[in-house]
């Protein structure tokens, strides 16, 4: 099991509670933010990434061997919200 936290102070309840509801002896938790939140406590098959969540996601990505379709999704969703904002411009024209 793997649960991602990502980019958060973990300040907002009830959803800062979540990371406590797991086993944390089968779960790994993975953290990508820039400070460790005080409330998390790193167990021993936690994970940390101190830096942005954007870097954090590409590093895991080519660590599984995942990049190309990665940038894939990326060019994609890129490419969609280009369309929905000409789409968007059209609407504005008429």
């Amino acid at each position: 099991d793997l649960l991602i936290i990502a980019g958060t102070s973990l300040r907002v309840s009830p959803s800062n509670t979540i990371p406590a509801y797991v086993n944390k002896n089968k779960c790994v938790r993975m953290l990508a933010n820039r400070e460790c939140p005080l409330m998390f406590d790193i167990k021993n098959n936690d994970v940390f990434y101190k830096g942005d969540c954007d870097d954090a996601f590409k590093e895991l990505s080519e660590l599984l061997g995942w990049s190309e379709d990665l940038q894939n999704l990326i060019k994609h969703y890129e490419e969609s919200k280009k369309v929905k904002e000409q789409d968007d411009e059209k609407k504005d024209d008429k």
